[in-house]
């Protein structure tokens, strides 16, 4: 299975933060000043025409 990878650069993390995770579903797996990490569920699935 293909994982996609994004790495938004926002001004506010604190406040990126819960907006991420309410949209992906998912608490940050790592966060560290200036930095922040979303592993999201694998089961996502995605359906190709």
């Amino acid at each position: 299975m293909s994982r996609v990878q994004l790495a938004p650069s926002v001004a506010d993390l604190d406040a990126a933060a819960p907006f991420s995770s309410t949209l992906f579903d998912t608490a940050p797996a790592k966060v560290r000043p200036g930095y922040g990490d979303l592993a999201t569920r694998t089961d996502l699935h995605v359906p190709t025409p």
